[in-house]
Formats: structure tokens, C-alpha cells, sequence
């Protein structure tokens, strides 16, 4: 079972039964590239990183945001390519921790 739940957070970015992290479990969307975002859990969080998504152009297919605590966890699929400098952005917000492309 760990191996399963390890593997999928590696490859889908979904977390399961962690002691530190909320439970955050999406579907992929086809067609899509995923983003795995670790930040402070601030009410402006959601829109700061849906603002650089859409000011690259890209459109939103799945968005799911969970917290625990002062920390969320974020999994967005994207329609398109997410390049170093989108990323690059996203960490460049006040709050955001860890980005992570899967």
C-alpha cells in the first residue's frame, strides 16, 4: 500500500494518509499537464496562482486546493505546455513553497 500511494504521489502528485499533508486525490484530465503546488493557506493563494496560469495563456481543466493547517496543497491540470519560466512564476508568488510539473 505504501509503495502504491508513494508512486502515485510521484507520478500524479496525489497525496493519501500522510500524517503532514491533506488528503488531495484528482483524476488526471487527458490531454493535460498537472501541477503540484505546496503553499501557505492565504485567501488570496487561489487567485494569485490561477491569475499567472491564465496570463500564460492557459486554461484551467481540473483545480483542486486543500489545506491543513497554515499549508494547502494544490493540483492543477492545465490545457498546454507549462514551460521553466511558468513555473519559475508560480514560485515567485508570496506563500508558494514547492511547484512541481508531473
Amino acid at each position: 500500500m505504501a509503495v502504491d500511494q508513494l508512486s502515485d504521489f510521484l507520478l500524479h502528485g496525489n497525496i493519501r494518509n500522510s500524517v503532514n499533508f491533506p488528503e488531495v486525490v484528482m483524476a488526471r484530465t487527458p490531454g493535460t499537464t498537472r501541477l503540484g503546488i505546496f503553499n501557505q493557506n492565504r485567501p488570496t493563494m487561489i487567485g494569485q496562482i490561477t491569475g499567472v496560469l491564465g496570463e500564460a495563456g492557459l486554461n484551467v481543466a481540473e483545480f483542486t486546493n486543500r489545506s491543513r493547517g497554515d499549508y494547502a496543497y494544490t493540483l492543477v491540470d492545465v490545457e498546454g505546455e507549462v514551460q521553466d519560466d511558468l513555473k519559475q512564476a508560480i514560485l515567485a508568488i508570496d506563500g508558494v513553497v514547492r511547484a512541481r510539473k508531473l
